[in-house]
């Protein structure tokens, strides 16, 4: 276009060009050439082929020195699958960079920012007092041109931004393209080329930025940058930016410079630069390092998540891990000098090629190698002698998109090491994995790498001589091998707790301390994997005061956490709890006291309600009942009934959230229950039932009212067959099938073998194989019964349209519930509701027309209208002319062909049972188009999904979760064949497996009297539990047993490796040979004592059981690999109270992934007593027996080390003697204490007697006070006493652990008509 003048070609600069140059071309001489890379990204089709088509338009030229032909080509194609769902959530992050007013400028190269191929660019800014910043982009790297073409230029009060792109950083031409400044007066858009500015200073996005930045010094911005030179739509050939995670929205500022063909600006962003302006800066930013192709993130953009998987594999980007050298480590902290950072030039030569790259790629198949990614990073030099020196540090940093509050981080690699030497066997060799440069994990210092982990002396193995990749990783690779061929591999797994809302992102950091006796020593690693989870949703359930079913006083006024329980083995319990209820003024106003809310658990909840006083009475339920003569009971299968006290009849019962007395199993039941003549089975709305009728066959009813029985619904089916006369039972057999047995004990099987669960919902009957997760049976109880007068309309579709179906004239589309129609009537596409009013309509249509389209039969105008409403294989639905059959009179534009803002084809029209058509895809379940004109509102699609598949939904709130069950999903959504058939169409299901939840689980230590075994000063066969953790959290609660201080109660947690060591002989001779930790909490002592074979502890705990609570938090944890165990009382496990070493309570080695302990117990005494316990202590534990994070009981994962300034009472190195025995552990009182203990309390006993106050109430009983505020008396040895309090006129007294027999003397010599209990409160006879 130069006329010819230039002799070079004008790429020349560019190693790729040399093949043009050198391309035989006979027509002519090529004077002049240029090349462009283009690189485009288009959805699939919808399962259709697609065309690639390369073309140009040129015109050749005549100049006065000739005419030259123009010709053109192309090379290097290639086409490529993005498969979106191969990337991750977890993002690499560029290592941020630290800005001050003095720092010199940053240039970020394509080769080291991933998503500048992808012609995007995310920045992560955090600023600590001002942000003063200039980026600018380019497109070249040349040495003879410079391609800076964009400037970008924006402030917001503490943020002064200036990004520049280019394509060059040659110094004799300018390449720069663009330039974007933010500061507190401008925000500019500028090509520097073309020399067009865009101001955006009004922009009201910024202007949102600026007054958040200005109210929040410590802010943190996510600003995006893109650029669409070859874009289809030629409008959307932009390049823009903006703040938020969502490409194009919350847009600043864009220009479509791209766009116009006669500015020809088509050039590539090779580079980006980052220029500090500002006088006082102090700020970081970091650019996210997406991999993915810019297509992907329109998932984002349609569903407002990333959903790409929560797993990131090693790149094996050689650019990615960062290294540092002469790191040194510091209180486990790891500090670096940023000039230590190796440059990219160590490893690159200028033509960008490998020249000494510390990464191996061990996966070298190119077609799987994006999801099974492998490689090997190292070698790395350790330490040279210095103890603090941890040589080479290789970390990398991620953030990570999710929705979570927070997540579990979880860091796998296979960690290497290479050459060590130690002959001697005392170097403390130490591998390190560090977290935000903090050490997360090491090998224990005291395990040599080469004669604890590879040699596998004695107990440790962990390290093994050989590897998977022996052939590549060879001396050529690692030089030293050829010294030392010694190569030790040993997996490492850790996790901790990320805060999503608070730290954005992390580091994973790689070192070693290596002694360096022969200086050959070194480390590597790889199988680098990062994936999240988030924690269960788990919540410890209130646990106070316990009473014993039944409850005679409906007004008896639950305290908060107050229990009632059916006995301490039982797992069933009903509990006030005043902090979940949600106040209701109409509750409220038919109340008279505090409401609470009533729950009855049983390892789940199972019914719930709320009462106006938290009384019995108090509760809805009741309204109907008189309260004089009942009472309330719960059965020991976990039925709440009440009962009339003369009769004992059931006046109502409640065993699930359904208000009906028959409703024994709700929506899912497994392999291990059957259900018979006496219970009936209820779907999730309660809507539905299935039951056994008294005649034989089994039932089902829909439309059930809530009422005594649930046969007051509407009949739907039978379950029965001729071969059995009266059906008596619905079952499981042993191997798994379902079956009716009648009363002869006549069988048929309703399913093959192998079903494990049955779940009944909205009208169907599902049998589930959890090996095969599949399912095996099917009962449809409910099909379609939609009519329509034929002279409307001939029902076609239900509920949706897919891709490929046709809707004729007088055809229709109807809604699932038979009240809407879809109908192209007369040429004319309209919605009719129920009555057949349109509501809708594709066209503009005369209204008076439809008045009565039952009788609308004018035909002559439909020639001028629609034949037929097609929905194509794009997802656009498309209304074709009846005069034209190619002619569009009306579409959707909901064709994603060619649409780089999503990649998800529409594929379901539904009219749904509102009236509304909308259509969506089956991906990210968003509205594409909304007949009420709202795409943005929420469709019942992403809603359903959300209610019917999210294991957690409210859907499955009194869901029995325990043995885990099917979330189910029932619609004409999933349903293949949507064509109704009258009577024959049922909705279609879909379904995912939800793991079983674990709930928190109270024990109920028992008195030495209790008619059940008793816990008191013995470890119960039944009470051992698995422990599957690193640490142990519970909540134990004593208001049961009185006053610590007089009745001085004593909890003793025993963890072991075995489940028979017996209580006070732990460390005997039988059991030295078991791993054991006894954990003893004296309440009145305020004290918690550490006991092992090797050691005991006393510690003070001032905060225990303190200011009169009987509530109380404890926790310990331990960590052999940094040596300690950390103790605290607080329900999150966070800063310890105390911290010992480890290794002064334990010696033994751990064999690979061995937990310290298998086994926990629990046992309780009252020294008060001597060997009796009296009362109820309630201890209530997380689930243990299930491998969970220790970051999801706590804020943060700290690391801890022994601390000095621990209160040690009593503190006992303990040797076995002679025989092998240890003493017993201290702490425990004397019985001359006792004693004395128990004189003074028959003195207190008496002095309170002498306060009673008797009287006569004139009702031919006796009421009787404690003149004491805390109403309450205690007794030791032979002392008794008893808790007694007016309410209501009525006598209520509570035993408190007395001797019953000898109370009932006393009471009945004065008080002759008070009928006595052991189990709570006691009636006035």
């Amino acid at each position: 276009e130069d006329g010819g003048s230039r002799t070079e070609p004008c790429n020349a600069f560019t190693s790729p060009l040399t093949a043009l140059d050198t391309i035989n071309i006979t027509a002519t001489d090529v004077y002049y050439g240029c090349y462009t890379r283009v690189r485009f990204e288009a959805p699939n089709t919808n399962a259709q082929p697609f065309v690639l088509r390369i073309e140009a338009d040129i015109d050749d030229v005549s100049i006065k020195t000739g005419s030259y032909t123009k010709s053109w080509g192309f090379g290097n194609l290639t086409i490529t699958p993005l498969i979106c769902s191969s990337y991750s959530n977890i993002v690499p992050l560029k290592t941020p960079i630290r800005f001050s007013s003095r720092h010199s400028p940053i240039i970020l190269t394509a080769r080291q920012l991933s998503s500048i191929e992808h012609q995007y660019l995310y920045l992560l800014i955090s600023s600590v007092s001002d942000i003063d910043l200039q980026l600018q982009f380019g497109d070249s790297l040349a040495s003879n041109d410079n391609g800076l073409e964009w400037n970008m230029i924006s402030s917001v009060s503490d943020i002064d931004l200036q990004l520049q792109f280019g394509d060059s950083l040659a110094s004799n031409d300018n390449g720069l393209e663009w330039n974007m400044t933010v500061n507190a007066n401008v925000c500019r858009l500028e090509n520097l080329q073309l020399s067009t500015s865009m101001d955006c200073s009004n922009s009201a996005y910024f202007l949102s930025l600026m007054n958040e930045t200005s109210a929040n010094n410590e802010t943190q911005s996510l600003l995006w940058i893109s650029w669409d030179p070859y874009n289809v739509d030629v409008s959307n050939r932009n390049f823009s930016f903006g703040i938020g995670a969502k490409l194009y929205q919350q847009t600043i500022a864009s220009s479509n410079i791209y766009g116009s063909e006669t500015l020809g600006v088509h050039s590539h962003i090779d580079y980006v630069e980052i220029v500090p302006i500002a006088t006082a800066l102090d700020m970081s930013i970091s650019a996210i390092q997406f991999s993915l192709p810019k297509i992907c993130l329109s998932q984002f953009n349609e569903s407002n998540k990333l959903d790409f998987g929560n797993v990131w594999i090693d790149d094996c980007n050689a650019n990615g891990w960062e290294l540092y050298t002469d790191a040194h480590l510091q209180d486990d902290s790891v500090y670096y000098d940023e000039n230590g950072l190796r440059d990219d030039s160590v490893y690159y030569d200028e033509n960008g090629l490998s020249q000494q790259c510390p990464t191996t790629q061990l996966q070298t198949n190119q077609v799987s190698s994006l999801l099974n990614m492998q490689c090997f990073q190292g070698p790395f030099k350790g330490s040279s002698s210095s103890a603090s020196n941890v040589g080479d540090y290789i970390s990398r940093y991620f953030y990570v998109l999710s929705n979570a509050q927070f997540d579990i981080i979880e860091i796998s690699l296979t960690y290497y090491s290479l050459c060590t030497w130690n002959p001697e066997h005392y170097e403390n060799d130490t591998a390190l994995v560090l977290v935000d440069d903090t050490v997360a994990w090491q090998s224990a210092p005291k395990y040599e790498f080469v004669h604890e982990y590879c040699e596998g002396h004695q107990l440790y193995d962990d390290w093994t001589l050989f590897t998977d990749y022996e052939d590549i990783l060879s001396s050529n690779l690692i030089q030293c091998l050829t010294l030392l061929p010694q190569i030790c591999a040993y997996p490492v797994t850790l996790n901790f707790r990320h805060s999503a809302d608070r730290d954005l992102f992390f580091s994973v950091g790689v070192a070693a301390r290596l002694n360096q006796v022969i200086e050959n020593e070194a480390f590597a690693f790889s199988n680098v994997q990062v994936s999240y989870s988030t924690c269960p949703s788990i919540l410890p359930l209130p646990i106070g005061n316990v009473s014993t079913s039944p409850l005679y006083h409906m007004d008896y006024k639950f305290e908060q956490a107050a229990m009632l329980i059916v006995s301490s083995s039982s797992i069933y319990y009903l509990v006030a709890d005043y902090t979940t209820v949600e106040y209701d003024a109409a509750v409220a106003a038919n109340g008279t006291g505090t409401q609470c809310v009533f729950t009855l658990y049983g390892g789940y909840k199972m019914w719930s309600q709320t009462s106006v006083n938290c009384t019995i009475a108090g509760l809805p339920i009741m309204q109907p009942y008189s309260i004089t003569a009942e009472y309330v009971v719960i059965d020991p299968d976990g039925t709440l009934s009440f009962r009339d006290s003369n009769t004992n009849a059931e006046l109502w019962k409640r065993r699930t959230k359904c208000a009906s007395d028959d409703a024994y199993y709700y929506y899912a039941m497994n392999k291990s229950y059957s259900l018979d003549t006496t219970n009936a089975m209820y779907s999730v709305d309660c809507t539905w039932s299935m039951m056994i009728s008294r005649e034989g066959p089994v039932k089902v009813y829909k439309n059930i009212n809530a009422s005594v029985s649930n046969d007051e619904g509407v009949y739907a089916a039978t379950i029965a067959s001729p071969e059995l006369s009266a059906i008596d039972e619905l079952q499981f057999t042993a191997d798994g099938s379902l079956q009716l047995m009648d009363q002869d004990h006549n069988t048929l099987s309703l399913s093959p073998n192998g079903a494990d669960f049955v779940v009944f919902d909205a009208g169907k009957l599902l049998v589930f194989d959890y090996d095969t997760n599949s399912i095996l049976q099917q009962f449809d109880f409910e099909t379609a019964q939609c009519t329509l007068n034929e002279t409307i309309g001939l029902i076609r579709f239900i509920h949706f349209m897919k891709p490929g179906d046709t809707l004729w004239n007088d055809e229709v589309l109807i809604s699932a519930n038979c009240e809407y129609k879809l109908i192209l009537k007369n040429g004319k596409l309209v919605i009719l509701n129920a009555v057949h009013d349109v509501i809708w309509s594709a066209l503009e249509y005369d209204a008076d027309s439809f008045y009565d389209i039952e009788n609308d039969n004018d035909t002559h105008n439909i020639e001028n209208g629609a034949e037929r409403l097609e929905f194509l294989n794009d997802g656009n639905l498309v209304l074709y002319a009846y005069s034209s059959s190619n002619e569009i009179l009306w579409q959707t534009n909901t064709s994603t062909l060619m649409n780089r803002d999503t990649i998800f084809y529409a594929d379901h029209a539904i009219l749904s049972d509102v009236g509304s058509l909308f259509i969506v895809d089956n991906v990210s379940l968003s509205a594409h188009f909304n007949s009420s004109g709202d795409v943005e509102a929420t469709n019942e699609v992403g809603a359903d999904y959300n209610y019917h598949l999210i294991c957690d939904s409210e859907k499955y709130d009194f869901v029995d979760k325990r043995y885990g069950f099917y979330a189910t999903w029932i619609s004409y959504y999933h349903c293949a064949d949507n064509a109704f058939v009258y009577n024959q169409s049922t909705p279609c299901v879909v379904y995912q497996y939800c793991p079983r939840i674990k709930h928190y689980e109270n024990m109920f230590l028992d008195p030495s009297d209790s008619a059940s075994s008793s816990n008191c000063r013995r470890y119960q066969d039944e009470t051992w539990r698995s422990l599957s953790n690193n640490y142990m959290l519970f909540q134990t609660s004593i208001t049961k047993i009185g006053d610590p201080r007089i009745t001085q109660p004593e909890l003793y947690i025993v963890l072991s490796t075995s489940n028979e060591i017996e209580f006070d002989t732990e460390f005997d001779d039988n059991y030295l040979q078991y791993r054991t930790l006894l954990l003893r909490v004296a309440a009145a002592e305020q004290t918690i004592t550490l006991t092992t074979k090797y050691k005991s502890d006393t510690y003070a705990v001032p905060s225990l059981f303190a200011n009169g609570t009987t509530l109380e938090w404890l926790w310990i944890e331990w960590n052999i690999n940094f040596d300690y165990i950390a103790i605290g009382n607080s329900q999150l496990i966070t800063a310890p109270l105390h911290t010992v070493q480890y290794s002064a309570f334990f010696k033994e080695k751990l064999q690979r992934n061995e937990k310290l302990f298998a086994y926990y117990n629990l046992a309780w005494t009252q020294l008060a007593y001597g060997t009796q316990c009296h009362g109820t202590m309630i201890v209530q534990f997380p689930p243990l027996d299930v491998e969970i994070a220790k970051g999801c009981y706590e804020e943060l994962t700290n690391v801890y080390t022994p601390t000095n300034n621990n209160e040690t009472l009593q503190s006992t190195t303990v040797a076995p003697n002679d025989e092998g025995h240890s003493p017993e552990a201290t702490g425990k009182l004397s019985t001359a204490i006792i004693v004395l203990l128990a004189l003074l309390g028959c003195f207190a006993l008496i002095a309170t007697v002498l306060t009673v106050v008797w009287y006569k109430n004139g009702r031919s009983s006796w009421e009787w006070t404690i003149h004491d505020d805390r109403r309450r008396c205690y007794y030791a040895y032979a002392c008794c006493c008893c808790c007694c309090a007016r309410e209501n006129d009525s006598l209520l007294l509570e035993t408190e652990h007395m001797h019953v027999a000898e109370m009932i003397d006393i009471v009945h010599s004065k008080v002759p008509y008070v009928q006595m209990s052991d189990n709570g409160p006691m009636v006035n006879e």
